[in-house]
């Protein structure tokens, strides 16, 4: 490629290096010659011999009023509109010139009328450059010196068969650069444009005043480049032309390269903020290309002063940039200073289409091929290497589309950027995706002499701005930093704070993000990374505050974003305005991360369109709400999805978070050490899964939430412990008293609802799993494996191999149990313990009984150890009725630390139910081989067996205001004719059960007992045994006032219990030991065996009727059947056909009485049976109306002899 062909740039700044054409012509003369040369000399000397660069042939020369002139006889080119024509070693057609009048000057000068030059650079490619006049001075045959003056034009055609066209007329140039005066001296590689510069394109535009040039004569590349004053650079939205077939020959040919910029590595830059030659060190990219950089020039293009970049969204919207300085820092490519300048600025027709639509979404350019191409390896045709307009555009692309995938905004802190001063002309009208660089400053380029850090590869840009502060603007959003610099090969773009200004983001209403000392880091999409992500590298906050509108007064509980149907709240009569403020903030960082997806968008535009799919917060990250809520967690993730309908961020809030509908939430995870607390309660866990979805109006809500590893959840009332937690949320509708529609939420209730509107979020259902413990209101708990609940239904179910609920010292072992709540008939709260299954209930409480009035303070710590161990006492598992494997028992657990407690036990095999009604009573029914056992001290024992076994309980008020637990008002035993309930209480030797010292035992088919009155009754077949087996010679209880025992004589017949009594019945038992009375009916058998004898008093009758003495009362302990000294009797009274077997003797009457402290039986007759004594070895009894037996003397009185009926024959 010959050097004029090598000129043809067709770039933004490229059009004015033609001016240096004047410079290239003409041959040499000798340095110091300043013979004023003739006008022979003065064309020869310009036009030289063959073609500019030495090549090819001699030039051919043509008059329009003499045709072809030979060289030799140039005279006649001297006045009059001439041609000169160059052509190359093929024969074709190079330079062609024309003027209208050539006139030499002095001193080797020449004045030149309406010079036109064209330099055909390929067969496309046309530049003719133009002017009024032009004056050079020729040494050595060669221009040193020159000026263009008047209507200086430099312009570039792109055209089929380029060689051919003769005029241009006709034709539209591709590239036009006007100026009206441009002086050039070769002797100091100089070129000045003082005046105002222009230039235009399809795809550019540019002004400034005072352009100057230098350059180097050895290598042909500029070294400084320099606008003392710029006005506007145009960068218009570029617009895919049309491949249709048949369509007439294109008029524009281009090379085939991709419309892509060369991709870079993924890496990000870290450290401080280098600039050009300070050497300061910057993460490489993963395979940066340090040969290319060998053979790379280095430059830097700074714009000072005030630098606005402004991107057209729409009619009406601009994103903007705005700061003090831009230096950018490029690795080149080239080698001849034309293709150095088209390659420094570059062919705007050839790129890359990197900008997006701020409304919406980044965008990021596909190349002509569908593919991304890096430069590095591309074939050097160095004339369509576009570096320096890549650099631009990619950075003003970069700043917008980074902008987009930045969910966050500036400060209003931010001092804001004084315009620039209007230009003497305004820039061109902008459209659509139009970037446009105003301000006011110069603009310079300069070559570098050594490789700048930062740069990694050939076609590298690393460029800064600084600002006060730098500050990019959106229609609804803003950032603002100290400093903003990018790195294509890294593809990141990022804002830092400096020492004044801290980094601030804002977008529309959403909130303001802040920091001062945090960066915000953008990773664009290159070949090594697919999607975008945004990096705030340290610590920082963000806030976010709107107004909440509610209805005053005592209207329906309106909740944030809820009104009437068909009814907004800003139009309701009564409104109250609140703030609503939402913070974040962490330590370490944020992370967003983008997808991309391919989209179709514009006149068949193939674009990238990013979505917001995470934002991860690091390092004690804390948020908070206006409503008390807060949430602390060392790591918070939140994920982003496409919503299939319109989604708002906030409940009045169309627009999401980046400024429009196109994402919506999905989760937020919260992981290690996660803490929240609100108004009504607090959650700490490892880690917290949030799911969300969007109502029907579109709010966005919590869907449901998992809690995993140490989990802890308290409310105002209850407190949950677990491994795991799982919780799902369900719309809340506005309630109203005045609503006329109800709708039906849960057993036995309604709510009134209005329109059905959805007011904020309830808790449907709840799962949690892994060591449960449930804490609720007086002092219940609840142990177990698993917890399900649902809520709004009032009902939860606890499973697992050992289930455990305890309200103070109670508890209940199962391996299922049922919490349910609903209301009764008449309004009232029911609650509800269901356990449909085998269980163990136990309950330890202090050896004193809770009377009226008093307190009970019980240490918590205390009470969780007494159920531990109760825990440990526990012999048998739920559903088994076999040992535990462990062999734990009760023994040890009465004695620990010398504390008297009693201990309650009860197992069942089939379920049990409790049922309570609030300020009312309760009730327990257990079923299916009930045993219940009692130890009120040591080594005493109650039992209770049934098939069935009820517990009625008071109310605590009935305690009065100081109660805190119910107390047993009456408990029913059920057994059937295999298994009769049985009621025994026992006092043994020891805790083996091996040998009783006290105990009475009750069989019969039901057993009731009110402990409100101590009455004891039973029904059907039953029997009673009492046990005494204590030593003669310890006291009984009450002796003091027995004349007999104190006399030291035994009756015959003692029935103060020591020894074994039974008593059997068919009828039914009354034990009444509020009154100290025992009833017996039908069949009555009580057999008595005194301590160490073997004989046996039996008496039978059908009714027993007897007053004990008030040591054998049963007590206000119902279980304690074993309580009392000893089962004395103070008066007895039989009836209907008794019988007495004592020793030797057999007595039978019609009725008995027995005066316990006199130790006498009175025997009285009927007039259906005398009174009977029969004596062992006697044929004949003796009969009587009545008498009486004392027992200690063991002598019968009659007291009423038998009548002798005396015949009347």
């Amino acid at each position: 490629m010959n050097k004029t062909a090598a000129l043809v740039g067709g770039s933004l700044l490229g059009g004015l290096v033609l001016l240096l054409v004047l410079a290239q012509l003409g041959p040499k003369s000798a340095p110091g010659n300043t013979e004023e040369p003739t006008i022979d000399e003065g064309l020869r000397g310009l036009m030289g011999t063959g073609s500019p660069d030495g090549e090819g042939s001699d030039p051919i020369l043509m008059h329009p009023d003499h045709g072809m002139v030979d060289p030799g006889d140039v005279s006649r080119l001297a006045s009059g509109r001439a041609v000169i024509q160059f052509e190359g070693e093929d024969g074709r057609i190079e330079q062609r010139y024309t003027y209208e009048h050539l006139e030499p000057a002095a001193r080797g000068w020449h004045t030149i009328t309406s010079p036109i030059a064209y330099f055909y650079a390929s067969d496309t490619e046309l530049i003719v450059l133009r002017s009024d006049t032009a004056r050079a001075l020729l040494v050595q045959n060669k221009p040193q010196a020159g000026t263009l003056e008047g209507n200086v034009e430099i312009s570039l055609y792109e055209v089929a068969n380029a060689r051919d066209i003769e005029s241009v007329e006709d034709l539209d140039p591709t590239i036009v650069c006007r100026t009206s005066v441009v002086n050039f001296d070769d002797n100091l590689n100089e070129l000045h444009a003082p005046e105002r510069v222009t230039g235009e394109s399809q795809d550019w535009a540019f002004a400034g005043t005072g352009l100057s040039l230098v350059y180097s004569s050895m290598d042909d590349l500029i070294q400084t480049l320099r606008f003392e004053q710029r006005e506007y650079i145009l960068l218009r939205a570029k617009q895919q032309a049309s491949n249709d077939a048949t369509d007439s020959p294109p008029a524009v040919v281009r090379d085939p390269v991709g419309s892509d910029p060369p991709d870079s590595a993924n890496a990000v830059a870290s450290g401080g903020l280098p600039t050009s030659d300070s050497g300061q060190e910057i993460t490489p990219v993963e395979h940066p290309d340090r040969e290319s950089l060998a053979s790379s020039i280095f430059y830097q293009l700074v714009l000072s002063g005030e630098v606005i970049i402004e991107r057209q969204i729409s009619k009406d919207e601009r994103l903007t940039i705005a700061g003090t300085r831009l230096t950018a820092d490029l690795a080149v490519q080239e080698q001849s200073l034309g293709n150095l300048l088209a390659g420094a600025v570059g062919r705007p027709s050839d790129l890359p289409h990197l900008l997006s639509s701020m409304a919406g979404v980044p965008q990021w350019s596909v190349g002509a091929t569908g593919a991304r191409t890096r430069a590095v390896g591309m074939e050097q045709d160095r004339r369509t290497v576009p570096w320096a307009a890549v650099a631009m555009s990619s950075l003003i692309s970069t700043l917008d589309s980074g902008w987009a995938i930045i969910p966050t905004a500036v400060s209003r802190y931010a001092a804001p950027v004084q315009s620039a001063q209007p230009p003497t002309t305004s820039p061109p009208e902008m459209s659509d995706g139009d970037i446009l660089i105003t301000g006011k400053g110069p603009l310079s380029i300069r070559r570098l002499t050594k490789v700048p850090t930062p740069l990694q590869e050939a076609g590298d840009v690393w460029a800064v701005m600084d600002g006060q502060p730098v500050t990019v603007t959106l229609p609804d959003g803003a950032v603002s930093a100290g400093q903003l610099d990018y790195s294509r090969s890294n593809a990141r773009l990022r804002f830092s704070p400096s020492s004044r200004y801290e980094l601030n983001v804002k977008v529309g209403e959403l909130g303001e993000l802040m920091s001062s000392t945090a960066r915000l880091v953008v990773l664009l999409p290159d070949d090594g990374r697919e999607n975008a992500t945004a990096l705030v590298e340290g610590p920082g906050r963000f806030e976010s505050e709107s107004d909440l509108i509610v209805p005053s007064g005592d209207g329906p509980n309106w909740k944030s974003g809820s009104q009437p149907a068909g009814e907004s709240l800003a139009t309701q009569e009564e409104t109250n305005v609140m703030p609503e403020v939402f913070r974040i903030s962490w330590l370490d960082g944020l992370e967003l991360r983008f997808d991309l997806e391919e989209a179709a968008r514009g006149a068949g535009t193939v674009t990238q369109d990013g979505q917001l799919r995470s934002a991860v917060f690091t390092g004690r990250v804390r948020a908070d709400h206006t409503g008390g809520l807060v949430l602390e967690a060392e790591e918070l993730t939140a994920t982003f999805e496409k919503p299939d309908k319109q989604v708002a961020l906030r409940p009045g809030d169309g627009r999401s978070a980046l400024g429009s509908t196109d994402v919506a939430l999905k989760t937020v995870k919260a992981t290690r050490d996660v803490k929240a607390r609100s108004p009504d309660g607090s959650l700490e866990t490892d880690d917290l899964l949030l799911t969300m979805r969007a109502t029907p109006d579109g709010v966005p809500v919590p869907e449901s939430a998992e809690a995993s590893g140490h989990v802890s959840v308290t409310d105002l009332e209850n407190r949950l412990t677990a491994n795991y937690l799982f919780v799902h949320f369900a719309d809340r509708v506005a309630t109203d008293d005045s609503a006329d529609q109800e709708t039906g939420e849960g057993t036995g209730r309604s709510a009134s609802v209005l329109s059905g509107q959805q007011l904020g979020q309830d808790v449907d259902h709840v799962i949690a799993t892994g060591s449960l413990l449930l804490e609720m209101p007086d002092d219940r708990m609840a142990l177990a494996d698993q917890l399900e609940a649902f809520p709004l239904e009032n009902r939860a179910v606890l499973t697992g191999q050992r289930v455990q609920l305890s309200q103070n010292m109670a508890q209940v072992t199962a391996g299922e149990v049922w919490l349910l709540e609903e209301v009764d008939e008449d309004g009232a709260l029911v609650r509800l313990v269901r356990i449909p299954g085998p269980g163990v209930g136990t309950y330890v409480e202090p050896a004193q009984p809770l009377t009226p009035g008093s307190e009970r303070v019980i240490d918590k710590d205390e009470q969780l150890r007494l159920i531990e161990k109760r825990m440990g006492a526990s012999r048998h598992l739920p559903g088994t009725g076999q040992a535990a494997a462990d062999g734990s028992s009760d023994d040890g657990l009465d004695d620990d630390d010398g504390d008297d407690v009693r201990l309650v036990r009860v197992e069942w095999d089939e379920n049990a139910e409790y049922r309570e009604v609030a300020s009312e009573g309760a009730e327990l029914t257990l079923l299916g081989n009930v045993k219940a056992e009692y130890s009120p001290r040591a080594a005493e024992y109650n039992t209770i067996e049934a098939q069935r076994l009820e517990f009625e309980l008071s109310n605590p008020l009935e305690l009065g205001d100081q109660g805190t637990e119910r107390r047993l008002r009456t408990m029913t035993a059920i057994g059937n004719d295999e298994h009769p309930a049985l009621l025994q209480g026992g006092r043994y030797t020891d805790g083996t059960r091996g040998v009783p010292i006290l105990l009475v035992s009750i069989w019969s088919q039901i057993v009731e007992y009110d402990d409100v009155i101590e009455k004891l009754e039973t029904s059907g077949d039953g029997s009673m045994l009492v046990v005494d087996y204590r030593s003669e010679d310890e006291p009984i209880a009450g002796s003091e006032d027995d004349p007999w025992l104190q006399s030291g004589r035994k009756p015959m017949i003692d029935l103060t219990g020591r020894g074994e009594t039974r008593f059997d019945w068919t009828g039914s038992l009354v034990l009444d030991g509020g009154r100290g009375k025992l009833g017996l009916q039908d069949d009555v058998i009580v057999r008595h065996r005194p301590l160490d004898e073997r004989r046996v008093m039996r008496l039978a009758c059908q009714q027993l009727d007897a007053e004990l003495s008030s040591a054998a009362s049963v007590g206000t302990d119902p279980m304690q059947l074993a309580g009392g000294e000893s089962m004395s009797l103070a008066l007895a009274r039989a009836s209907h056909g008794v019988t007495i077997h004592a020793m030797d003797r057999i007595v039978s009457a019609a009725s008995m009485q027995y005066d316990g402290r006199r130790k006498v039986i009175d025997l009285d007759s009927d007039d259906t049976q005398l009174v009977s004594v029969v004596e062992q070895g006697s044929a004949f009894p003796a009969e009587m109306t009545s008498c009486r037996w004392d027992l200690v003397s063991d002598t019968i009185e009659v007291t009423e002899g038998r009548p002798i009926r005396v015949p009347t024959n």
